[in-house]
C-alpha cells in the first residue's frame, strides 16, 4: 500500500467530489489541480497559473469523468508532507515560504 503523499493534520477536511481528466494515475495524496474543469495530477509546472487545487483523497480511477474525491486545500488547514525518498524529481514548485515541493509523478512527492 502507497503511502499518502499529503495528509490533513488540523482544520476542516472540505472534500468535494470533482470529475477526474482523461488518462490519469495520481495516488490518494498527490497533489492535484483543475484543467479544463477536471482534476489532474501537480507535476512539476504542469498546474500553470491555476495553481495547486488540492490533495486527491482517493488514488485515479483511469476513467475520463469519473468522480474523484479531492481536499480542497485551505489557508486554515496544516498538512504534513511525507516525501517519497526513493525518487527525485527534475522540477519543482513552491509552496508557502520555507518549502520548495517537487511532484514529478504519482506518489513522488519531494520536498
Amino acid at each position: 500500500m502507497a503511502i499518502p503523499r499529503f495528509k490533513l493534520v488540523s482544520g476542516k477536511a472540505n472534500i468535494q467530489n470533482v470529475p477526474e481528466a482523461a488518462t490519469q494515475s495520481f495516488l490518494a495524496g498527490d497533489l492535484v489541480f483543475m484543467s479544463s474543469d477536471a482534476v489532474t495530477i501537480c507535476t512539476g509546472t504542469s498546474q500553470g497559473a491555476s495553481g495547486i487545487f488540492g490533495v486527491a483523497a482517493a488514488n485515479a480511477s483511469g476513467t475520463t469523468g469519473a468522480n474523484c474525491p479531492v481536499y480542497v486545500v485551505t489557508p486554515e488547514q496544516q498538512w504534513r508532507a511525507f516525501p517519497a525518498t526513493t525518487k527525485k524529481p527534475t522540477t519543482a514548485f513552491d509552496i508557502g515560504v520555507d518549502y520548495k515541493l517537487a511532484q514529478a509523478s504519482a506518489g513522488a512527492v519531494k520536498v
